[in-house]
């Protein structure tokens, strides 16, 4: 416990303890939110494929909507000159 001469050892920030830590795709998902940015189009931002964004982020892809997978998942397989059926 870090302690401060004449400071309340509550009021220090090293001390408190969260109820629930935030998730960092928590986090992420709530950032692309609010900036209206796609996954797809942070992605291209950063320069790296999107495939390759939602390997690395998988804990925030996943919790994207059914739907939203789904369209993305089309996408990906008509890229690489398939189909999702």
């Amino acid at each position: 416990m870090t302690t401060l001469e004449g400071v309340d050892p509550q009021m220090i920030a090293n001390n408190l303890k969260p109820f629930q830590p935030t998730h960092p795709g928590e986090v992420l998902k709530d950032e692309l939110e609010y900036r209206g940015i796609s996954q797809r189009g942070l992605a291209k931002e950063i320069g790296i494929s999107y495939i390759a964004f939602v390997d690395e982020h998988y804990d925030y892809c996943h919790t994207q909507s059914f739907h939203s997978m789904v369209a993305d998942m089309a996408e990906y397989c008509h890229r690489k000159g398939g189909a999702l059926v």
